[in-house]
């Protein structure tokens, strides 16, 4: 996986992806070229992206964000 270096994709990724900054062409295109000539780093990241995705579910961010909704409701009664 290769991401835009802005700092969601660090939490989101961790160190199952490449993050670059897109804005440079010459390491967008080295990147790219690292990626499609080396097949171990492709199946690493493969493999840990999808560990990675595990970890995520729609039903896990509904209730954090539902929870985190009827705190702020309950701190503004008190």
């Amino acid at each position: 996986c290769l991401l835009h270096d802005i700092p969601i994709m660090h939490e989101i990724a961790g160190d199952s992806a490449l993050i670059i900054d897109f804005n440079d062409r010459t390491l967008v295109t080295e990147t790219l070229t690292q990626l499609h000539e080396n097949r171990e780093l492709r199946n690493r990241l493969r493999a840990g992206g999808l560990e990675r995705a595990r970890k995520f579910s729609f039903e896990k961010m509904a209730v954090e964000r539902v929870g985190a909704v009827l705190d702020w409701l309950k701190a503004r009664q008190t």
